[in-house]
C-alpha cells in the first residue's frame, strides 16, 4: 500500500466520531438535541465521500497498472522474436 492520503485520515475520522456517537448514546452521555442527532448522518457522509475517493483513487492506480503490463508483455513479445530469429526455435534436449 502506499502512502497515507487525505481520504484515509477523512474516512477513519469519520468512523470514529460515529463509533464513539454510538458508544456515547449506548452510555448515556449524550442527550441528544436535534443538532446532535445529526452527527451520524453527517459521518456517514463524510465517510461514504472519502470511501468513493478512495475507490476512485485505486481505479485510476489499476488502470496506470494495466497500462504498463501491457507494455511488458509487448517487449517480451518482442524479445521473443528476436530470440526465435536469432536460435531458428531449436528447442534444449
Amino acid at each position: 500500500m502506499g502512502k497515507p492520503r487525505i481520504e484515509d485520515f477523512v474516512f477513519w475520522a469519520a468512523i470514529s466520531v460515529l463509533v464513539l456517537w454510538i458508544i456515547g448514546k449506548i452510555v448515556g452521555v449524550i442527550h441528544s438535541p436535534v443538532l446532535v442527532e445529526m452527527v451520524p448522518y453527517l459521518s456517514i457522509a463524510f465517510g461514504a465521500g472519502a470511501f468513493y475517493q478512495k475507490i476512485s483513487h485505486m481505479t485510476t492506480e489499476v488502470e496506470k497498472l494495466a497500462e504498463k503490463t501491457g507494455k511488458f508483455e509487448h517487449a517480451i513479445a518482442e524479445i521473443n522474436a528476436r530470440c526465435e530469429e536469432r536460435h531458428g526455435g531449436r528447442k534444449k534436449r
